[in-house]
């Protein structure tokens, strides 16, 4: 290999010179033909850095260390993606207040196309995502956020983030997904959220935030998930929630909202998941809800729920489970329940519920779980219990049953609990029964069965 080599020459006395001051000192410069030779020097130096892939990485990290979006590195070409640079400078911005004490590896070191979280799309790019789930990120959200005006997801979920949601979060208008939950976010919700007219999923569940659900949120018509639980949200449900037809999962559980279940939900035709339990709602279960044939799920356990259970709920012919345990609800077992044929949990225990059980809940051939514990049950055990050959608990415990236990239900193959005792059985446990896994046999004071005992 031929090594260039640069020599440079003196500058001749006659030439004129340039003063240089340096360390208080005056001293003689370089000559005009020096200045002019030393000039070629650093074109040669460049052409040099040009041809060597060694020289070229130092003069990167030269670049890299330029602490600037537009510095080549983080965003290429930066003089044809402008929006894409101030994105840039967005997140750096943002970057201390959100990660807190955690590790992000945004920098001007790195391409925006590699830092944790960011997705960037389009022609020019711009950041379209920012999903950081489950970072440690300890810090607020910033207010910068805000400024990210093509934003389509917005994932924020599984870290320790505290303080308010920011208003500004109303600029984002293309947001079609937030999910800020399961953090330590506090204040209210912000009302200026309505604005975000393109959202189809808000997750603010698993926080600490308070107030009243704002009636605002009415707005979010393409809206199809709503998920609010685990908050200290109080007041009541806003009926202006009828607004949004198209969400399939409402989920409101686990807050201190009281007052009545708005009737006004019946519009709410493609919801496939409500869950209202855990809240201090009050009032009767409304009948209107017989119109939301696409329910799945319907949770309104630990409520102070009154009144007798709706016969109309037989409507809802493709839940999948129905809760309804610890109210205050009282009359008969609807016998219209029997609709219900694809039903794998019913839960009605802890309620002020009479009368007998239904036989005709032997229609619930997918049941799984049948819970009618802490009523006020009489009669006798039903013995076309037996046709749910699915069920895996049978709780029937402290009510006001008589009789003896059926043999029959020695059928249920797949029983892994049963309970039966304080009520005013008589007679053995059967044979066929006496292996079920968990049960209160010895509370229940029913000796187990001889042959000769046994019941047909």
């Amino acid at each position: 290999m031929r090594h260039l080599v640069i020599r440079s020459r003196s500058a001749r006395p006659d030439c004129p010179t340039v003063a240089r001051k340096g360390n208080g000192r005056d001293r003689k410069g370089l000559s005009l033909p020096g200045i002019i030779t030393a000039w070629g020097l650093v074109v040669l130096v460049a052409l040099v850095l040009a041809a060597s892939p060694a020289a070229a990485g130092s003069a990167a990290a030269v670049l890299a260390d330029t602490p600037s979006c537009d510095n080549g590195i983080v965003v290429p070409a930066p003089e044809k993606n402008a929006g894409l640079v101030r994105d840039c400078d967005t997140l750096m911005a943002a970057k201390d207040q959100l990660r807190g004490t955690a590790n992000l590896n945004w920098g001007y070191h790195l391409a925006i196309t590699d830092w944790q979280g960011v997705t960037v799309d389009g022609s020019p790019g711009r950041v379209i995502e920012l999903r950081l789930r489950n970072l440690r990120l300890d810090g607020n959200i910033p207010t910068q956020l805000g400024s990210l005006p093509k934003l389509v997801h917005l994932g924020l979920t599984k870290n320790r983030l505290s303080g308010s949601i920011p208003t500004q979060l109303k600029n984002l208008t293309q947001l079609q997904g937030l999910n800020l939950s399961d953090n330590r976010l506090s204040g209210n919700i912000p009302t200026q959220l309505k604005n975000l007219t393109n959202l189809q999923t808000m997750h603010l569940g698993q926080n600490r935030l308070s107030g009243n659900i704002p009636p605002q949120l009415k707005n979010l018509t393409n809206l199809h998930t709503l998920h609010l639980n685990n908050n200290r949200l109080s007041g009541s449900i806003p009926t202006q929630l009828k607004n949004l037809t198209n969400l399939q999962t409402l989920h409101l559980a686990n807050n201190q909202l009281s007052g009545n279940i708005p009737t006004q939900l019946k519009n709410l035709t493609n919801l496939q998941k409500l869950r209202l339990d855990s809240n201090r709602l009050s009032g009767s279960i409304p009948t209107q809800l017989k119109n939301l044939t696409k329910l799945q799920a319907l949770r309104l356990e630990n409520n102070r729920l009154s009144g007798n259970i709706p016969t109309q709920l037989k409507n809802l012919t493709k839940l999948q489970t129905l809760r309804l345990e610890n109210n205050r609800l009282s009359g008969n077992i609807p016998t219209q329940l029997k609709n219900l044929t694809k039903l794998q949990t019913l839960r009605l225990d802890g309620n002020r519920l009479s009368g007998n059980i239904p036989t005709q809940l032997k229609n619930l051939t997918k049941l799984q779980t049948l819970r009618l514990d802490g009523n006020r049950l009489s009669g006798n055990i039903p013995t076309q219990l037996k046709n749910l050959t699915k069920l895996r608990a049978l709780h029937l415990e402290n009510n006001q049953l008589s009789g003896s236990i059926p043999t029959q239900l020695g059928q249920l193959t797949k029983l892994e609990k049963l309970y039966v005792s304080g009520n005013k059985l008589t007679g053995c446990i059967p044979a066929s029964l006496q292996d079920v896994a968990k049960n209160d046999f010895e509370a229940a004071g029913l000796p187990p069965c001889q042959p000769s005992q046994e019941l047909e």
